[in-house]
């Protein structure tokens, strides 16, 4: 699936002044790195005043936007200037939209031992993730 069509008018809807304001300057910038489509999702890095970049994740069906995320702390009013940001970048300049593999297409490729030994590193990565390991 295409990403479905955003407008500038959508984004703007779903923000505040100050949030879309802000994440046009960060579009303006080139402040969104390493945006990516895997099905569904547009993941993308915000580089904001953090020395780590911000992680921003948007789902979408046939008929629009689903959801977003941002590993900000905001919690206001709309969506936070890092979304703004992406999703201006999106309705922009699209070609940078880098099309990778789900992550369900990525799994079906590893055997056994594979799927094993990144699970190992994902929780030595994240200690407390272990608790999400199932034994049945």
């Amino acid at each position: 699936m295409s990403i479905p069509a955003i407008s500038e008018a959508i984004i703007r809807h779903n923000s505040n002044a100050s949030s879309y304001s802000r994440g046009e300057a960060y579009c303006k910038q080139g402040a969104v790195i390493n945006l990516k489509k895997r099905g569904n999702q547009i993941q993308a890095a915000v580089e904001g005043s953090e020395i780590k970049p911000y992680q921003v994740s948007i789902n979408f069906d046939a008929g629009g936007i689903t959801s977003v995320c941002c590993s900000c702390a905001y919690d206001y009013d709309g969506w936070c200037k890092h979304v703004v940001a992406t999703l201006l970048t999106c309705v922009r300049s699209g070609a940078v939209i880098e099309e990778r593999p789900t992550l369900e297409k990525l799994l079906n490729h590893l055997n056994h031992l594979q799927t094993q030994s990144l699970v190992q590193k994902l929780v030595e990565k994240n200690p407390e993730s272990i608790d999400d390991v199932v034994y049945k």
